[in-house]
């Protein structure tokens, strides 16, 4: 759901921008201009959504999930193959569960792979008995949708069958280098 384009073709005009791994395959992706109009089925969604999730940023179009994550809000990102290819190339590296950090990605899979992804971007720590530690993500639900932090396990929102989870860390860092 959150990688197919919801934008009507021809309303919006389309295009691409060159995107591309850090090992130079290029990604297929589309832009349009950020400006949209939603029309009464969408608004009642983004109002429900800001019932339910914190919102970070207002409906925009122009990017999907995987372009807030990937293409820094550029481009929309929809074929799982690009997906995993940005992953591979770029040198994610998976994460243990409860080792999250922020900047850390989360994808989200389904059956046919890579269906959602977002950014951590906080630890909240529940006030229990036994105490508990929450990562909460930034996500974009479609390309025309605002931008929402919800609890990594949060995936309610995606009306398809999540079967996975994984986190990830870009590896691009130098082992030896620690400024701590």
């Amino acid at each position: 759901m959150s990688h197919l384009p919801v934008i009507a073709p021809g309303r919006t005009p389309e295009r691409s921008i060159a995107l591309a791994t850090h090992e130079g395959t290029l990604i297929a992706n589309y832009t349009t201009a950020p400006v949209l109009a939603l029309d009464r089925r969408r608004l009642n969604r983004e109002r429900a959504f800001v019932e339910r999730y914190e919102k970070r940023r207002n409906p925009i179009a122009g990017y999907n999930c995987f372009g807030l994550v990937f293409a820094l809000r550029r481009a929309a990102i929809e074929r799982s193959s690009d997906v995993e290819l940005v992953i591979k190339d770029d040198g994610y590296a998976p994460v243990d569960p409860g080792a999250e950090q922020i900047g850390d990605v989360v994808v989200y899979d389904a059956d046919d792979g890579p269906t959602h992804a977002a950014l951590v971007v906080e630890i909240r720590t529940l006030v229990t008995l036994s105490g508990g530690r929450v990562p909460m993500v930034l996500s974009k639900f479609d390309d025309v949708s605002g931008e929402y932090v919800h609890a990594i396990e949060n995936v309610e929102w995606s009306g398809i069958p999540i079967v996975g989870r994984r986190i990830l860390r870009c590896r691009h860092a130098h082992p030896s280098i620690d400024l701590r």
